[in-house]
């Protein structure tokens, strides 16, 4: 779920050294974990990542949190604001243990969202990104809980969950799914995965 997009500047920097678009807690195992369980055996999450990496003047944090569903009633939530053209978010989801199939489809739909808002024509500030996001919410799949949901994240999320349980086979869905949802994905330059992912492989 993509929820209300705030004016607050206090998250970035604090991943460590890297110009990757997706960053990850130095501390947060776990999460390196998923992707790389997601990048292994899902060919639309590879392309989703992908995606998320060539979005321009964008920072983007990803993160376990512990306490997510007992103090939010929430499974995954992503936060977005605007500086000066910058687009910052923070992607949250309930820490569960390696081998979740719902992580996984929790994880890839928040990365769904933030590709969303990050192809959205972006303002100064955040005030300028509400109303873009606004218009590609689906009230009726949102539930009871505030915030703004869309179909295309829903159905990345359970795609990538069905290419992990091999019920799908077949090549990345990405485009498709976009198309059907009205998302102008753009040309995918080159499959590039975040930086630190590489240095982080057999952890």
């Amino acid at each position: 779920m993509c929820d209300n997009v705030k004016g607050q500047s206090d998250h970035a920097g604090k991943t460590g050294a890297t110009t990757s678009v997706l960053r990850v807690l130095p501390d947060d195992r776990l999460t390196r974990q998923h992707l790389a369980r997601a990048i292994a055996g899902s060919a639309t999450a590879r392309e989703l990542i992908a995606r998320v990496e060539q979005l321009q003047d964008c920072v983007l944090i990803l993160r376990a949190h512990p306490l997510l569903t007992e103090q939010e009633h929430l499974l995954g939530r992503g936060k977005f604001w605007v500086v000066r053209g910058h687009l910052y978010g923070l992607l949250e989801y309930q820490a569960e243990p390696l081998g979740s199939y719902r992580a996984m489809r929790i994880i890839n739909h928040e990365l769904a969202h933030a590709l969303e808002v990050g192809l959205l024509p972006r303002g100064t500030d955040t005030a300028s990104l509400r109303p873009l996001v606004l218009a590609r919410e689906n009230e009726e799949a949102r539930g009871p809980v505030a915030g703004v949901e869309t179909e295309f994240a829903r159905a990345v999320g359970y795609r990538v969950q069905l290419e992990l349980q091999g019920r799908l086979q077949s090549p990345s869905a990405l485009s498709t799914v976009a198309d059907d949802t009205h998302l102008a994905l753009g040309t995918l330059a080159a499959a590039r995965l975040p930086s630190w992912m590489h240095a982080s492989e057999g952890q």
